[in-house]
């Protein structure tokens, strides 16, 4: 019997000694996967970020950094690929104890599953609740489209608004735009969709027509601040009295909501989205816990009005010292 059991201890080991490439291979990707937590959270903004929303999302993601001793460091990505070189990146970094993302969701969920799979945790800001959650984010801080174009409607309800035309810089079916678009159309009786260039000469004089031909329109939403040039030259040749909203926030529309010309901005609070996610990084690496556990958490969108812009401002611009 003791022959039986030292011949099979000798078989084990010589299957061992065969074996050592193999053995080695899966010792690595264990190695690999070992996440110690560092004292680093990565701040990755959207790509081409302006430099004020920048500066206001990394005041307040320090801030709330402070309480837990982390430091933050941001990138600002040119492109959503750049985005993605940038989170791959960060899969080997030491040190490091989280990461912040605006993600899209389409483009970077293969890399967001991956890195999350090392065991850093991950939380996604920004627009789109489906863009991290699904890949293994921690979490999400940020606006949902469902829930922007609710707002949006229910503010033009309000004033008992009928019929809305709502103007895109794109006419792509899927776009994010047309999407915001048609969930605030949903809210009132009847709403339009016209797609113009920023550019184009013409596209003033399109706008224009869209609303001659409908005599029941009595709201405009600018799907982007950037249409509100053309906007206003369009409205030049119209008699009939139009209630506008943009979506979005410009500090160059500020006067304009002042004076009456618009009726609001959506401000989707940005900076707000970062020291939440920092928070939510803190809280679940130092007790564990989970903010919102696995569910949205929402910063808005603020509904900017006359009666709010100089709050509004004055909360910006501390952020941007």
């Amino acid at each position: 019997m003791k022959k039986i059991l030292l011949l099979a201890v000798a078989l084990l080991l010589t299957a061992c000694a065969n074996n050592t490439d193999v053995l080695n291979v899966q010792t690595k990707q264990i190695e690999e996967k070992t996440f110690t937590v560092g004292k680093d959270i990565y701040l990755i903004t959207k790509p081409n970020q302006d430099e004020r929303t920048v500066k206001a999302m990394e005041t307040a993601a320090k801030q709330a950094a402070e309480r837990f001793n982390y430091a933050v460091e941001t990138y600002i990505p040119t492109s959503v690929d750049d985005a993605v070189k940038n989170l791959k990146s960060l899969s080997g970094k030491e040190n490091i104890a989280g990461i912040v993302i605006a993600a899209d969701g389409a483009k970077m969920g293969k890399t967001l599953s991956q890195v999350s799979g090392t065991g850093i945790p991950i939380v996604g800001i920004g627009e789109n609740s489906a863009a991290a959650l699904p890949f293994g984010a921690l979490g999400f801080v940020g606006v949902t489209d469902a829930g922007t174009g609710n707002a949006v409607g229910s503010r033009f309800k309000a004033l008992n608004k009928k019929s809305l035309l709502c103007i895109t810089s794109t006419s792509a079916a899927k776009s994010r735009e047309v999407a915001l678009c048609r969930e605030a159309g949903d809210i009132l009786k009847s709403s339009a969709v016209i797609s113009v260039k920023v550019s184009a000469k013409a596209a003033p004089e399109s706008i224009r027509k869209a609303i001659a031909g409908d005599k029941d329109v009595d709201a405009i939403l600018l799907a982007n601040p950037k249409l509100s040039g053309i906007f206003n030259k369009a409205r030049e040749n119209v008699v009939r009295k139009l209630t506008v909203g943009v979506m979005g926030y410009s500090e160059t529309l500020e006067n304009e909501l002042r004076n009456g010309q618009i009726l609001f901005m959506t401000d989707n609070q940005e900076a707000m989205q970062a020291r939440y996610a920092v928070d939510m990084l803190g809280t679940f690496l130092t007790t564990a816990g989970r903010v919102g556990n696995g569910t949205p958490v929402l910063t808005g969108p603020d509904i900017v009005t006359a009666a709010t812009i100089d709050a509004v401002v004055l909360a910006r611009k501390q952020y941007q010292r």
